[in-house]
């Protein structure tokens, strides 16, 4: 039997956790004692907390380059990108980080919030899906994020927890999976990690120098989780940011759904 959403009123599959139309949590979900709900209200990508209720809202807003051009100053729309969800699997996501929500819930919501961000930011981007742990694999190739949405989410929702950490195993895998054949799109990685694992330095660097946008996010309690100085280096400069909390995740996820500006 279908779940309904109870905010959009759309079906979902059974077992579904949160909505594929709207991203709205299915069923009671608490993080510091407020029901966690994925609000559909457009704001300017401020995170709004009511009277026991966190609304994580999204800008739709953005998406054209800030760049002005032509006759009264119109926008010119960005290039579309083609953006890679990398994200650890590994068991040690399974703690807890807020009252009863884990570091791997977290990231599957923060994933399903970048999901619905981009598709109203720009449908011609495309977003994949590369879960981590000692091996990776893509479990959702490069797809439109208009059209696929709701695919991309129901993905997300079948992550399962894996064995070891392997952060260079997830580049490996996004290397290979992007279509180099293409010059009209900029390629991005997200990659999550809250642990040690791998040598990704050389992955890293031969996907920056051909042009990747890498964003890395330490996960965890302490700074001390994860391996800071080795994510810096693999990153873009100024790209890298470590994140304690379930809503702070959701809402970098939710701003890097934005668009990379670069040059031109």
């Amino acid at each position: 039997m279908t779940t309904l959403c109870p905010q959009c009123r759309n079906p979902n599959v059974p077992g579904s956790r949160f909505c594929c139309s709207c991203g709205a949590t299915l069923g009671a979900t608490m993080v510091q004692n407020r029901t966690v709900l994925m609000s559909r209200t457009t704001t300017q990508g401020s995170t709004v907390v009511g009277a026991g209720t966190l609304s994580v809202t999204r800008t739709t807003s953005i998406g054209r380059s800030q760049r002005p051009h032509g006759p009264g100053g119109s926008w010119v729309a960005s290039q579309p990108e083609d953006l890679f969800v990398v994200s650890d699997v590994s068991p040690s996501m399974e703690e807890e980080l807020d009252p009863g929500v884990t570091k791997f819930v977290s990231a599957i919501r923060a994933g399903i919030s970048l999901t619905l961000s981009k598709s109203q930011i720009d449908g011609r981007d495309r977003m994949g899906i590369i879960p981590f742990d000692e091996r990776a694999e893509v479990a959702h190739p490069l797809s439109s994020v208009g059209t696929e949405k709701a695919r991309l989410i129901q993905t997300l929702q079948s992550l399962t927890v894996g064995n070891g950490t392997d952060l260079n195993a997830g580049l490996v895998e996004a290397d290979g999976a992007f279509d180099w054949n293409r010059n009209d799109v900029v390629r991005r990685i997200v990659l999550l990690t809250d642990g040690h694992g791998g040598s990704p330095e050389k992955t890293a660097a031969s996907l920056r120098q051909r042009g990747v946008v890498l964003d890395v996010i330490g996960f965890g309690h302490d700074p001390s989780d994860v391996n800071e100085e080795l994510l810096r280096s693999i990153a873009t400069p100024s790209h890298y940011r470590f994140i304690k909390d379930h809503r702070t995740l959701v809402q970098h996820y939710t701003q890097l759904a934005n668009k990379t500006q670069v040059g031109r």
